[in-house]
């Protein structure tokens, strides 16, 4: 097949031929054939509109655009058979009888629709005609009390804890898998569990210098701090705690979305500006549980 010329190639012959130059001596020049010349003298005049199309150009532009569309046509009844194919395996013939109802909604053919989805016309019309059965009367009725329960829990129960509500607090009877099933059906969702935190062994041991003794006559004496993670729609969020072990009153607190150094000191110094802490506090321990974040926990520290 040989090798077509480039549209740069092209435009530069015809501007040759618009300068005034005969076909043959641009022909020869350039060494292409004058026939080649004819056909692209000819396109850029149907391109231009300066020459109108002939019948024959007319059918044959209309012919290659009909083959481009049967080739279109044909490619997407293969995927589409397909996909037939694929919702025979996995749905079942009822349910197949809403997708023909759909389809017949919209304009196709029932007979095309049920050939296509590999159901009957007959079975079809029987099924439109029954009443619905006692159990999707039921899943209905259950999927409006599981939507009422995750509502009232703001959105944030899961099955099993929906299944609970329905049990033990309605007289429900009703077992875990389906309520799994008809929330997912309904694209209902509770929040994730928090995961729990692995704990990284330290070879670094301080000394306790509360003792597991939590008592004071005072305030300022001990402060206590831990971090505790809260899942939220948003992501997860950290609030460190500063509490006086003497008041019980929380003295400093910061919540950050990322659980890092900062996030301790933040609330130690709230904590100090709130007591009005100048300088050293004689006897005073800032005491915190196994972790990181500040150099805080995992070890009591003197305030300073």
């Amino acid at each position: 097949m040989p090798k077509p010329y480039p549209p740069e190639f092209r435009r530069r012959a015809l501007d040759l031929l618009d300068s005034g130059r005969s076909v043959r001596d641009v022909a020869t020049s350039l060494g292409i054939a004058e026939s080649c010349l004819h056909r692209w003298k000819s396109r850029d005049l149907l391109d231009r509109g300066l020459k109108t199309p002939t019948p024959e150009q007319v059918e044959s532009a209309a012919l290659t655009a009909a083959k481009a569309r049967i080739a279109e046509l044909e490619t997407e009844v293969k995927i589409l058979r397909r996909a037939a194919a694929a919702v025979e395996q996995v749905v079942p013939p009822k349910a197949r009888f809403a997708l023909v109802a759909g389809l017949a909604a919209e304009g196709v053919p029932v007979k095309q629709a049920c050939l296509s989805l590999g159901v009957s016309r007959a079975g079809f019309y029987e099924a439109r005609g029954r009443p619905p059965s006692s159990r999707t009367i039921r899943q209905a009725w259950l999927t409006d009390r599981i939507t009422a329960v995750h509502e009232a829990s703001r959105q944030t129960y899961g099955a099993p804890r929906i299944r609970a509500e329905l049990v033990l607090g309605q007289g429900v009877i009703v077992s875990r898998k389906t309520v799994a099933a008809l929330m997912r059906r309904a694209g209902l969702a509770g929040l994730p569990l928090r995961r729990k935190a692995k704990r990284v062994p330290s070879a670094r041991t301080v000394t306790d210098l509360v003792k597991r003794d939590f008592r004071r006559d005072g305030p300022n004496q001990l402060w206590v701090t831990d971090i505790t993670e809260h899942p939220t729609r948003e992501g997860k969020l950290y609030c460190c705690v500063v509490l006086d072990v003497f008041s019980r009153r929380v003295v400093g607190w910061a919540i950050d979305s990322r659980q890092r150094a900062d996030l301790a000191t933040s609330a130690l110094g709230m904590a100090i500006d709130s007591r009005g802490i100048a300088g050293q506090v004689p006897g005073g321990i800032i005491h915190g549980d196994h972790g990181t974040q500040g150099g805080l926990n995992r070890s009591s520290q003197h305030l300073s």
